[in-house]
């Protein structure tokens, strides 16, 4: 996915209604990079995607954020800010491709507040995650 022109004039033209920015996050191992595994992740970014699509005109969907290598240590910096960068967003979901990545994110914002982890084993739930989020 790529943040377009268009979709920025979407924004701009509806700001007070977009409350909800969707941050999809995973990482890669260049050296072990199989097509099983590119696979994944394109199946992963057609279902953040439909969920964009499902709750379009409240959501925007960010560029994936791409973690290579060893990235735990950057995670918690990098999460602190993207929250900083996305202030005028009321809500904050990050979506891991990975198991790790996922339980990273968690720990993380357990001790940040502030922001919601959708969980890959939760994906049929996640459209009742985010209403649930907008309705509190």
């Amino acid at each position: 996915m790529r943040l377009t022109a268009d979709d920025l004039r979407k924004y701009q033209d509806g700001i007070e209604y977009f409350d909800t920015a969707l941050i999809p996050c995973y990482s890669i191992e260049l050296g072990e990079m199989r097509a099983e595994r590119l696979k994944e992740i394109e199946d992963w970014m057609d279902r953040v995607m439909l969920l964009e699509e499902k709750l379009k005109g409240r959501v925007i969907l960010f560029p994936p954020q791409v973690y290579f290598g060893d990235y735990k240590g950057v995670l918690e910096q990098e999460i602190r800010l993207i929250k900083q960068a996305l202030a005028p967003f009321k809500h904050l979901f990050f979506v891991a491709c990975q198991m790790d990545v996922e339980e990273e994110i968690n720990r993380v914002l357990e001790m940040e507040r502030g922001a919601f982890l959708l969980r890959r084993n939760e994906m049929e739930d996640w459209t009742t995650k985010v209403i649930q989020a907008w309705n509190r």
